[in-house]
């Protein structure tokens, strides 16, 4: 089986108390790829039942063995032009966040390198919210 040797997940999150995911995508005319409401209880794998802490609306695109710059794009585009997301009604927190996991060496080391072209740091400047990037190495 040939497995990718990471994976891309790049993501829109905003989160608020009382955040209503429908008030927000009626406001965005985007549907999440993810919502919750507080209060709102799911099971876990391990069968454990958990409720909501704050209301969740994300739009989220993972993708395995892709460039970041591509799925970066991918989710700009879904998303489209907004303007005052950080403002809508009950969002108290509102940021990108491009998460890379990639496999290290059998010694634990290992490197990853990605950058964003001036057209997408541009685009990411035009929604004015924090961009949060976190790579995580792991050994295969």
């Amino acid at each position: 089986m040939n497995m990718p040797d990471h994976k891309v997940i790049a993501a829109l999150y905003l989160k608020g108390a009382e955040l209503q995911p429908s008030d927000v995508t009626a406001a965005v005319s985007v549907a999440p790829t993810s919502s919750r409401t507080r209060g709102e209880t799911r099971t876990t794998s391990a069968g454990a039942t958990i409720s909501a802490k704050t209301g969740l609306w994300a739009l989220i695109v993972e993708r395995d063995g892709m460039e970041v710059s591509t799925v970066l794009t991918e989710l700009l585009n879904a998303l489209g032009p907004q303007s005052g997301l950080s403002n809508l009604p009950n969002v108290e927190e509102a940021y990108f966040d491009i998460f890379v996991a990639a496999l290290s060496n059998e010694d634990g080391e290992g490197t990853c390198e990605f950058g964003l072209a001036p057209s997408q740091s541009a685009a990411l400047a035009t929604y004015g919210l924090p961009v949060k990037f976190t790579v995580n190495m792991g050994k295969p």
